[in-house]
């Protein structure tokens, strides 16, 4: 078991002196990709964690006020047939 833990500490040191003789501009890089990703990821939880938060937000707003939800949603469903039949009209029309 100690000499397999040697074995893997000399190589992890072998591939960081190999990646310390690469170029700059590929070392440069592949931090800047790296970077790229931990960025991304970091994007990706936090739009997770906000639509998580909004989901649980309507939840809320739901349970408080219901009559005003049901107005609205009635309000919005009748101003789109409206302007739906109107269209309809218009292109009847030519």
């Amino acid at each position: 078991m100690k000499t397999r833990a040697l074995r893997i500490g000399a190589d992890v040191a072998q591939a960081a002196v190999e990646a310390a003789g690469l170029r700059k501009p590929s070392l440069k890089s592949a931090l800047a990709f790296e970077g790229g990703v931990v960025l991304a990821k970091r994007l990706a939880k936090r739009g997770r964690y906000a639509a998580e938060d909004l989901m649980d937000e309507a939840a809320h707003r739901i349970k408080r006020e219901p009559l005003r939800l049901a107005s609205t949603i009635f309000a919005v469903g009748l101003g789109v047939g409206v302007m739906s039949g109107m269209l309809m009209m218009r292109n009847h029309h030519r």
